[in-house]
């Protein structure tokens, strides 16, 4: 089977009209117009939470995250234990194993939270969550050598030197960085889609999402950003003209002023306990954090010390508080009542409706002086469902206005303090974007919610393929032409996914 035409799906973290818009109306931005003014687009409903490997597994999978199972940045296992999640953890399969069913091949660059790489019918390079060092992030293997020549030194994260960048104060060589790191991706693209055959290709931008996270309010600075990213989409475009392109983010951004301690509120209301260690208490009273520890390093030219523990610190080290604030890793989760871990979600060491039921009430009346810190809290078998909902929290917290939510414990942890001082400028918000441009496409702003589900039943669709009936999403039929044969063409499903024949297929695919 070969599809009429080929497919591209731009991915750009963290994207959002909020940025967008306002630079396509200055004329900066005419790749990202051209989708707008000739393409349909809307907003992209993000997962709860509205985080990375649960966003961009649902867009590729077609499911909510308790059916695929990458829940958060750190996955409770049904034994109380946290691991950080890897494609193994994932229960469906992605497009990309699909399509291995109709013999289609792919392109997949810097796919999040698919280490170790997937065998697929093509050429795939993993992305965030691959461990720092790897040099099994390239299937098929062989291609390693080339896909590094090609990059120019191939990278599947922004590296240290970026956020030594950042924490310096360094604003325009984080920027360049950034920058830099995203031509690295861009040439890999565009020397794989011109030297083999694809039928649809993918690639995740992320530097948008780390730069948000620091520089929100420097519009200057992601003004420049966002113009080197046209340039690079245009690029791309250039190399498959005829190809339907889709862009899309897995969450969008907003405000940060002020950090609301979580776990110390918990612990101020006697349901969260803490470790008795001389270790903390020393920690408290010289107020050390991993930063301050890593600086200790760097000034002592231990870094090939400091390189190697920060293998074994959580991936989202760059992104640690400094000195006002303690390592969570020294909560007694076992024996509290309740805990925050990962993003916005709270964990019950009980199955008590009543205690689930205060401790909701709770958390939504938290007030710092006259503001209300919370927006609004989600029940998770309200927002989740499926065989892996189990790793999922009781509670999602969502904060309201510009508040972040850490669940790390400040060192005020034995007084009332709930709020500390402004540490990032940006965080996650739960709209997206979602645009897609081609022969086929009807001009169209679609006001109806767009989930993260919809994408993969509506690439399947294009390619002609049927939809597994266990996805949650729809196939987006209104983006189409009157005219146009993904229009008229019956939405056709498959009621039972022979998972024997896919790995079959996996199994022979080049080693």
């Amino acid at each position: 089977m070969k599809p009429k035409e080929k497919l591209i799906l731009i991915g750009v973290d963290g994207a959002t009209w909020k940025i967008i818009n306002p630079l396509i109306e200055d004329g900066k931005l005419p790749t990202f117009e051209l989708f707008v003014s000739e393409g349909a687009y809307g907003t992209l409903e993000s997962t709860v939470p509205p985080n990375t490997p649960p966003a961009w597994t649902s867009i590729f999978t077609g499911v909510n995250p308790g059916k695929h199972g990458i829940t958060d940045f750190s996955i409770r296992e049904e034994d109380g234990s946290f691991h950080l999640p890897h494609r193994k953890m994932r229960g469906v399969h992605t497009i990309w194993s699909l399509t291995n069913l109709y013999d289609l091949k792919c392109i997949v660059i810097n796919d999040p939270v698919t280490y170790p790489p997937e065998k697929v019918n093509g050429i795939m390079t993993t992305g965030l969550l691959t461990p720092p060092g790897s040099k099994n992030y390239v299937w098929p293997k062989d291609k390693l050598t080339e896909i590094n020549s090609a990059a120019n030194g191939y990278l599947f994260e922004l590296n240290k030197e970026f956020y030594d960048a950042v924490r310096k104060g360094k604003e325009a060589k984080a920027c360049s960085l950034a920058t830099e790191f995203d031509v690295k991706l861009t040439k890999t693209f565009l020397y794989l889609m011109s030297n083999y055959e694809w039928d649809i290709a993918s690639i995740i931008y992320v530097s948008s999402d780390r730069l948000q996270h620091y520089y929100w309010d420097n519009k200057e600075l992601l003004r420049s950003y966002y113009v080197n990213l046209d340039k690079q989409i245009h690029r791309i475009l250039d190399v498959a003209p005829n190809a339907t392109v889709i862009l899309v983010s897995d969450h969008g951004f907003r405000s940060v002023k002020k950090y609301f301690y979580i776990n110390t509120y918990l612990y101020n209301k006697g349901l969260l306990r803490v470790k008795k260690s001389i270790i903390r208490r020393l920690c408290i009273s010289m107020h050390l954090t991993r930063e301050k520890i890593a600086d200790m390093l760097e000034r002592s030219n231990l870094l090939g010390l400091f390189d190697i523990l920060i293998r074994f610190l959580p991936i989202r080290i760059e992104m640690l508080p400094p000195a006002s604030e303690l390592d969570a890793a020294l909560i007694d989760y076992a024996n509290s009542i309740a805990f925050a871990y990962g993003y916005r979600g709270i964990y019950l060491n009980s199955n008590n409706a009543t205690i689930l039921k205060n401790i909701t009430k709770m958390i939504e009346n938290i007030k710092d002086e006259d503001n209300r810190v919370i927006s609004r809290v989600y029940y998770s078998k309200d927002v989740v469902w499926g065989p892996y909902s189990y790793r999922s929290p009781a509670l999602y917290v969502y904060p309201e206005g510009e508040y972040i939510i850490s669940t790390r414990i400040n060192n005020n942890i034995f007084g009332f303090g709930s709020a500390s001082e402004r540490l990032l400028t940006g965080d996650h918000d739960v709209e997206g974007i979602f645009a897609i441009y081609g022969r086929n496409i009807k001009k169209l702003r679609v006001n109806n919610s767009i989930k993260t589900w919809d994408i993969a039943p509506t690439l399947l669709h294009l390619l002609g393929m049927p939809i597994p009936t266990y996805m949650d999403g729809k196939v987006l039929k209104d983006i189409f032409k009157d005219t146009s044969e993904p229009f008229q063409r019956s939405i056709k499903y498959l009621k039972n996914v022979d998972h024997k024949v896919i790995k079959r297929k996996i199994i022979h695919l080049k080693k």
